[in-house]
């Protein structure tokens, strides 16, 4: 398959050190996939495994410039390969697994020339870990006319740079997520709502899905960080 991003003209500018590009370029990329999905046990155990290879030319990448302002620019190119795999186990007793992982590899392949000095080439991309992982299970217990399901998940994702430049680059990712949930539900009263009480983020990480780093003066830095949502308890009625 085949894609593209059109280019234009530049959102953002620096008012110091290095001046942003006016324009910046269409980007493209041809991404090559090749995998096998399986069937097993009257179809109880489902395997999936895929490959893939990414060619992209003149990637659109942002970079935070002096001072307040944000630009666009281009890497000149980026390759990336990797796999992924899934599971899924109808289990006895109505249980249910499914598990996935994914490795990627995502570097660039030309030197680029950040406001922070020289990015060599094989340097990581952006928000690109190299690895994700995830899993869950799930139970189906019918009691009577109600029906119980309890649930629990677990991620894993690696760490990855924010952005290229090497003097405000901070790590994102790199957190893991247990969750839990349970519903209850009566199958005979049509009009009775279903109750789920839901547990996210039951270790409380503080992980980190984004940085910004912009700079008010030259000698003072003000950072921004996004993090993913903590502990929190939810019921739902529906």
């Amino acid at each position: 398959s085949k894609g593209f991003r059109v280019g234009g003209v530049q959102p953002g500018f620096s008012l110091s050190g290095p001046a942003a590009p006016e324009f910046f370029k269409s980007d493209s990329l041809w991404s090559y996939e090749l995998g096998l999905r399986t069937q097993w046990l009257d179809r109880q155990l489902r395997a999936d495994v895929t490959g893939f290879h990414t060619v992209w030319k003149n990637p659109q990448t942002f970079q935070n410039a002096s001072l307040t302002a944000a630009y666009i620019d281009n890497a000149g190119g980026v390759e990336n390969y990797g796999v992924e795999t899934t599971l899924q186990a109808a289990l006895p007793w109505g249980l249910q697994f499914n598990t996935s992982a994914a490795w990627t590899d995502t570097y660039t392949t030309m030197p680029f020339q950040s406001q922070g000095g020289e990015v060599p080439s094989g340097s990581q991309w952006p928000f690109a870990p190299h690895w994700q992982t995830a899993s869950s299970l799930t139970w189906a217990l019918p009691l009577g006319t109600w029906l119980v399901a309890p649930g629990v998940s677990y991620s894993t994702i690696s760490d990855a740079p924010n952005n290229l430049d090497p003097s405000t680059a901070n790590k994102v990712f790199g957190y893991q997520q247990l969750d839990f949930a349970l519903a209850v539900r009566d199958t005979s009263v049509e009009w009775m709502p279903e109750f789920s009480l839901a547990l996210n983020n039951a270790l409380d990480e503080r992980g980190v899905s984004n940085y910004y780093i912009g700079a008010l003066v030259p000698t003072v830095k003000a950072v921004d960080t996004t993090y993913i949502r903590p502990r929190t308890l939810t019921l739902r009625i529906a």
